[in-house]
């Protein structure tokens, strides 16, 4: 079994996203979907795990990539922090992306509210922000993906 840690939009708060990892672990990688606000040699000082970062709007002297795909189990998975693709207003340029890249998973941020949609060929994810949630409760959200023997994964939401 694979666990993953999946956030996004910690904003630069350090001690949330280390609390976290620290309840979730031990996970053999984690996806940070943007927003980070810190360097990558702090967050892989952080994390005792192969990383996957995408850059958010809030991310502007990062290096990071604006868009990554991954190829986790039986899965193709896009990964974006969402605000190139305009997720405020609407999910479907992010879906018609993810489609268009073979993907069958959607991994995205930007919004601040955990989201999680189930279509034909395709599941979209949003983990929510570990420092600034915007849902009701307002209550820090990520989500762990488990990936079994077989390469299938189950998502799971989780909140402080």
């Amino acid at each position: 079994m694979e666990r993953i840690l999946i956030v996004s939009d910690n904003h630069g708060d350090e001690t949330g996203l280390k609390k976290i990892i620290e309840n979730e672990g031990p996970f053999d990688r984690m996806i940070h979907l943007g927003d980070s606000q810190m360097s990558e040699k702090e967050l892989f000082d952080l994390v005792p795990c192969p990383i996957d970062i995408v850059s958010g709007n809030c991310d502007s002297y990062s290096s990071f990539p604006k868009e990554k795909i991954l190829y986790i189990g039986n899965h193709t998975i896009y990964i974006t922090h969402g605000h190139l693709k305009g997720v405020n207003y609407g999910m479907e340029r992010l879906i018609n992306t993810a489609i268009e890249a073979g993907a069958d998973i959607a991994l995205y941020g930007h919004t601040h509210t955990p989201f999680r949609e189930d279509m034909p060929g395709l599941t979209v994810i949003n983990p929510g922000s570990i420092s600034r949630p915007r849902q009701f409760p307002k209550v820090p959200t990520w989500v762990l993906m488990e990936v079994d023997d077989y390469g299938d994964a189950v998502f799971s939401f989780k909140k402080i």
